[in-house]
């Protein structure tokens, strides 16, 4: 008999250990059809956002800007862009196309805009000679 007791003790604590071990709602009882669940409220979909509105790279700058001359004869020169307010040929970096000044005295040329901010110097002559200098203008 005290064999049986103790095997029965064994069974109990077994039984014990399996069910407070085991996942819940295994084991249980399904509740009755008579108590009902709440309802569960509908969770509202995300509204979809808009995306981020991204700010438009700004203009390009122009490719050429123009330099304009007042006061001068009219007539056709030759313009070169120079290093320095210099017309000496030392500080000659390139060729521009020649300027066309109006009767009222005024014409304009246009430049790289890449020149713009160096310091950089537009040389009218007033020859093809390049032997004396019209104006100049620091860009």
């Amino acid at each position: 008999m005290k064999a049986i007791g103790c095997a029965l003790s064994a069974s109990v604590l077994l039984l014990v250990v399996q069910a407070c071990a085991a996942p819940p709602g295994v084991g249980a009882a399904a509740p009755s059809p008579a108590v009902s669940s709440p309802a569960a409220e509908p969770v509202p979909a995300p509204s979809p956002t808009a995306s981020p509105v991204k700010a438009g790279a700004p203009p390009a700058a122009p490719a050429t800007l123009p330099v304009a001359f007042f006061g001068q004869p009219a007539g056709t020169y030759p313009v070169h862009l120079h290093s320095a307010c210099n017309g000496t040929q030392k500080f000659h970096l390139t060729v521009l196309q020649g300027l066309s000044v109006g009767g009222d005295g005024s014409g304009s040329v246009e430049v790289p805009s890449s020149y713009f901010g160096r310091g950089l110097c537009v040389i009218v002559y007033t020859n093809t000679a390049l032997s004396r200098v019209l104006t100049t203008r620091e860009i």
